[in-house]
């Protein structure tokens, strides 16, 4: 189950955040050092490091430790700061174990917001397809022999990707068009330096700005109407004492995309941080052995994880990070790749949130211990699922 501490003494937010403007989450698709990507796609969510980052910063700028880019740390600051967001950035370690986030505790994973009606939406399990009037699931078969089939649904085609959707709190149905609409910007990225037009060896003119073209699809959240405010992003805090977090405007990812944070002090996070798992569960088994693990965060595991399952409908995803360290970052807000105190990690592939693993009763715990251990990912909200238990076909 889902490691949230809503019994925990510890204070609580609920952090809202509105876009201002069209974003854009870049994690590995990026336009890179020389602009070698030249055509790159925002991801619809942001990662759960980066929401770190955020509230890291946030502690920062409340207690005046932000400093002017020439303007050097000192030793007294760097303790204080050690205090209140740990030494280090996100990282993983060889045990596992939780980092060091100073005041933070954990983070839940990052849901939409609807902040009219209050209402969560959540990306849907993959074994479930929501068409206009009706949802069909992926069944499972028992045989003669009492081994189990997976049988895919009629529209799912093995050319085609996993169509996602998202579901609300009450059940609601949305499609990620209902969410979201990409915004696309083409242009040249000028160089900097300026330099002349060059002659090539066959005789033609080379613009040194010849790398900047570009074609970036950012996104920007929908509205229901043109009264109702847009959807948001959204995410539980815990801290481990009391903590002041003050509404403002913040600047998130790589491009800086503007949002409105809000933060709303809770007295508990709901069950499983409010995923509906109530429309979610299946009936389509009749062997009451046969059970669902439904990922509600993106999850790394080893590569064994797969021995414990009989089958799944999952998609991977490339995670990479940013590194940071108090005793050598001076600047937070400077993120170029020329800044030798700032580093990224190797890469790390990840099961998507939405993916569906199918196992028998008795390796529940085998399972459920693999993506528990990594406690370093699930404190900031990744490695968080649900187990959707089949039926009995018992009367």
């Amino acid at each position: 189950m889902t490691n949230n501490s809503s019994q925990t003494p510890h204070q609580k937010y609920l952090i809202v955040l509105r876009p201002l403007s069209p974003f854009f989450f870049g994690g590995e698709n990026t336009f890179g050092n020389d602009n070698e990507n030249y055509l790159v796609k925002s991801n619809y969510y942001p990662q759960q490091t980066t929401l770190l980052g955020l509230i890291r910063y946030q502690l920062l700028h409340e207690a005046g430790l932000l400093l002017n880019i020439n303007q050097a740390i000192t030793d007294i600051d760097k303790a204080k700061a050690k205090e209140l967001i740990g030494s280090k950035s996100f990282g993983v370690n060889d045990t596992y174990s939780k980092n060091d986030f100073g005041n933070i505790d954990c983070l839940s994973p990052v849901f939409l917001h609807d902040p009219d009606t209050n209402k969560d939406y959540w990306i849907a399990p993959f074994n479930r397809s929501y068409q206009p009037s009706t949802i069909t699931d992926w069944q499972l078969q028992v045989e003669a022999d009492n081994t189990i089939r997976l049988i895919s649904h009629k529209e799912y085609t093995a050319k085609e990707k996993l169509t996602h959707y998202i579901v609300g709190c009450g059940g609601e149905r949305k499609t990620y068009e209902d969410m979201f609409t990409a915004v696309e910007k083409i242009g040249i990225k000028r160089n900097n330096s300026h330099k002349p037009h060059t002659r090539s060896k066959e005789n033609e003119y080379e613009d040194d700005d010849e790398k900047g073209y570009y074609k970036q699809t950012s996104f920007c959240l929908n509205k229901k109407d043109d009264v109702q405010k847009s959807y948001c992003f959204a995410f539980y805090v815990c801290f481990k004492t009391p903590q002041q977090l003050t509404n403002g405007i913040v600047h998130i990812g790589g491009e800086r995309s503007a949002f409105m944070l809000e933060a709303k002090a809770v007295e508990a996070i709901p069950d499983n941080y409010g995923y509906p798992i109530s429309h979610i569960k299946s009936q389509n088994c009749n062997n009451s052995q046969v059970q669902q693990m439904v990922l509600i965060a993106d999850t790394y595991v080893e590569q064994n994880l797969l021995d414990h399952c009989l089958f799944g409908i999952t998609e991977v995803e490339t995670f990479r990070f940013l590194q940071t360290d108090i005793d050598k970052t001076q600047h937070y807000f400077n993120l170029s790749d020329k800044n030798a105190t700032l580093s990224k990690s190797r890469k790390y592939q990840l099961l998507k949130r939405g993916s569906v693993l199918y196992f028998r009763k008795e390796k529940q715990n085998d399972l459920t211990q693999l993506i528990d251990k990594h406690e370093d990912f699930r404190q900031i909200g990744y490695n968080q699922y649900i187990i959707v238990s089949q039926p009995s076909n018992k009367p």
